[in-house]
């Protein structure tokens, strides 16, 4: 073994991320289909989403709707922030609270 062995001992890099919730989005399929298709939507537009979770589903009379959390690469957020057209029309987001900051 070499003392300038860098393969056994690097650095790593965190992908800090931006926590998010998107509300309103239609749940007319399960929500994995969503799910994958939120991912698709928002890579074509060159941001990657890399962690969702569903935190609520609501049932109203003629429809149901989801909650979720995302979870977008720190670096692709001003491009969500300042394009206000980039989700859907009807779909919003808001930054995550988490409930030990109420």
């Amino acid at each position: 073994m070499t003392n300038d062995n860098t393969d056994l001992f690097c650095g790593v890099f965190r992908q800090r991320t931006k926590r998010i919730v998107l509300y309103n989005v239609k749940a007319d399929r399960p929500f994995e289909l969503v799910d994958a298709a939120i991912r698709q939507y928002a890579q074509n537009k060159g941001v990657h989403i890399s962690y969702t979770k569903l935190m609520r589903k609501r049932d109203f009379k003629n429809y149901s709707t989801y909650t979720l959390r995302v979870n977008i690469h720190e670096h692709d957020f001003d491009t969500v922030e300042t394009d206000q057209n980039f989700w859907p029309n009807g779909v919003y987001w808001r930054d995550y609270v988490p409930r030990s900051s109420y």
